[in-house]
């Protein structure tokens, strides 16, 4: 096993590194876009509060306005502990998802090959839950086409 794979137990999770981490850094850079149009987006409702209350002729001193820094305050605070928990969540998932997609595709590539090495085809199978589980359909009818073709060719002979 290389080097650039990451393991858990027996399964490899990082089959094709490239790939896997390109596909978790979109997935990580559109949930930090969530995150940051949420924090706009509160902030944007404690600047109405505030205007709100300085319209109503409330002082800067006022305890409304110290109400409403504490609760900004407490809100950003649950906001960056909620964004690590999402990066960690999207992360895992990220990985999960890479790896159905690039597992099947490093299988395939190291079946073409075997075949390529030995010149003799051979089924093709992907593991249960994987992506692309139609590929391996595909190739083995055209395995099986083959096959039927050359015993046919045997039988004439």
């Amino acid at each position: 096993m290389s080097q650039d794979k990451v393991s858990l137990g027996r399964k490899v999770l990082l089959v094709n590194p490239r790939f896997q981490f390109q596909f978790m850094a979109w997935m990580g850079g559109l949930a930090v876009a969530v995150v940051m149009v949420l924090h706009l987006a509160h902030d944007w409702f404690f600047y109405q509060l505030r205007e709100q209350a300085r319209l109503a002729g409330l002082t800067p001193d006022h305890v409304f306005f110290q109400f409403i820094n504490s609760r900004q305050t407490e809100l950003n605070l649950i906001s960056v502990v909620s964004f690590i928990a999402i990066l960690v969540v999207v992360g895992v998932i990220g990985l999960v998802l890479s790896h159905r997609i690039a597992g099947p595709m490093y299988r395939l590539k190291l079946h073409f090959e075997e075949v390529a090495k030995t010149g003799v085809p051979q089924k093709l199978k992907f593991r249960e839950g994987d992506f692309f589980l139609e590929i391996p359909e595909a190739y083995n009818l055209q395995f099986a086409k083959k096959e039927e073709a050359e015993s046919s060719i045997r039988k004439m002979v």
